[in-house]
């Protein structure tokens, strides 16, 4: 299992991130992301070439492989951010099912060990077997829940006379014990598959399917809530396992079993980054990319940007903090605790005061309350009745209004101090940018700006013309706040 590289073709990475070798331990020590390629299809009921899927979900992009993915939305870059490294393909031969997944596992399971997160290219689904086992085995039997992005079920019992297929995987896993049923969640389900004795097997399971019908009636995201809740009861982390073929065929048309009907693009890759910012995910696999049926690369650059949104809105930003380590995680040891790997633990806890009951201020404390990242929500607004009346709509206990005038520096202060506030989010007009951020610097919490507040009045016509420049008076004093801690 040294490195060789790619499996079929020269060896690259993904995207040009930095070489591991499997045989060096000290090659990934302290890595928080280890991609490995599991080029296998050996287990498919129909259209074969996933072998070649970790080849064209490495390369797939018209940007240079310069290991290194700044995102437009989120203004972080996961790939150097935090540490990510690509150990090649593991061998596995397609003609032996048996050996090539015990040796998929058991390099799962050593990158696992080590704290950092297995991504593993596929290959066809058949791979997630050793996969989640290899996690299970790392971080505990039975303790990593499964989110199983898919257009079939995967728990089949005997296909073709064996055991092992792209049909059977998550059906494995929960016969073993390496996965429970009541933890394995299932997502985009639809079609003329599984038949009915498989689907009571499945409901003897306990497990949790949202078919595509269900995801249309109440919308992917309550889905993904109710699955969120399941997933992290009495369990330690999280596997996520992507099927491309959740999408539909006109989104990802290179695919072994394609199925009509599915998720956009765009639902698949907002579900994996949400999901990658609230849960503690542990490991993850991006499979069934088949690329002799692929058209003008659509799906193995939908794979490509399945596996840059789970990084990337977690990678510290550039601030000095060492790399390989995730925001608010300052040292290995606390790294290596596994749950919230991803996430950015300085925004575990927090206290917010949200200046401004408008627009932007609703549409934050509504996006806010489904997350669990924070203690407590502040609304403040000059008119009480409208912070009073947004935190009713929000309707979360964690969530109140109070009167404040954001124009009054030491308004600002007195509240944070009355609130024990840890961040204080401006999201009011621009004539209020330095009473805020004075305030904010005063009580010694973080300030958090919009673009639209980072802006200066028009100096004769504030209320009828706006200059807009970003705010000089808050950067001059950057090295202050730094010299804080904040």
């Amino acid at each position: 299992m040294a490195r060789y590289g790619g499996q079929f073709g020269p060896d690259f990475t993904f995207l040009g991130v930095p070489r591991c070798d499997l045989d060096d331990p000290a090659s990934y020590a302290d890595a928080d992301v280890v991609i490995l390629g599991a080029p296998f299809d050996g287990g498919t009921s129909y259209r074969s070439g996933a072998r070649f899927g970790p080849q064209a979900i490495r390369m797939a992009c018209y940007l240079g492989h310069d290991g290194s993915r700044p995102s437009l939305a989120l203004r972080t870059d996961g790939l150097t951010d935090l540490r990510v490294v690509d150990g090649g393909d593991v061998e596995m031969y397609s003609g032996d099912a048996a050996r090539s997944c015990a040796d998929l596992e058991v390099v799962v399971q050593r990158v696992a060990e080590t704290g950092a997160i297995p991504l593993i290219l596929g290959g066809d689904h058949t791979v997630t077997w050793p996969d989640v086992t290899g996690v299970a085995r790392a971080r505990g039997w039975g303790r990593v829940s499964v989110l199983h992005f898919d257009a079939h079920a995967d728990t089949g019992d005997i296909e073709f006379g064996s055991l092992i297929g792209h049909g059977q995987p998550m059906r494995r896993l929960i016969e073993s014990g390496a996965a429970r049923g009541d933890r394995f969640l299932q997502i985009g389900l639809r079609g003329y598959w599984p038949p009915p004795e498989t689907l009571e097997w499945m409901a003897e399971q306990r497990m949790r399917s949202y078919e595509m019908t269900e995801i249309v009636e109440r919308g992917l995201d309550d889905c993904l809530t109710e699955a969120f809740v399941i997933a992290q009861d009495e369990c330690d982390g999280v596997f996520l396992s992507v099927d491309i073929d959740v999408a539909d065929p006109g989104h990802a048309p290179g695919t072994g079993t394609p199925e009509p009907g599915g998720l956009s693009s765009r639902q698949l890759l907002d579900a994996v980054r949400r999901i990658c910012l609230d849960l503690p995910v542990v490991g993850m696999d991006v499979v069934e990319v088949s690329p002799p049926y692929d058209h003008a690369d659509i799906t193995a650059m939908l794979a490509n940007r399945v596996v840059l949104e789970a990084p990337v809105r977690h990678g510290a930003p550039p601030s000095g903090r060492r790399r390989g380590h995730p925001v608010g995680s300052p040292t290995a040891p606390a790294r290596r605790s596994g749950c919230r790997r991803w996430v950015g633990a300085l925004m575990t806890g927090m206290r917010v005061l949200a200046i401004g009951s408008g627009g932007v201020g609703t549409s934050a404390a509504l996006i806010a309350a489904r997350r669990d990242f924070y203690e407590s929500w502040v609304c403040a607004d000059y008119d009480v009745a409208r912070a009073r009346g947004l935190a009713e709509r929000v309707n979360d206990r964690r969530v109140t209004g109070i009167a404040l005038d954001a124009s009054d520096e030491s308004a600002v202060v007195e509240a944070c101090r009355a609130h024990g506030i840890t961040h204080v989010l401006n999201v009011v007009d621009p004539r209020f940018n330095m009473p805020i951020f004075n305030g904010a610097f005063a009580a010694g919490a973080h300030y958090l700006d919009t673009a639209m507040s980072l802006s200066r009045p028009h100096p004769e016509r504030p209320h009828e013309e706006a200059f807009i420049k970003l705010g000089d008076e808050q950067f001059d004093r950057s090295d202050a706040w730094a010299e804080r801690g904040l």
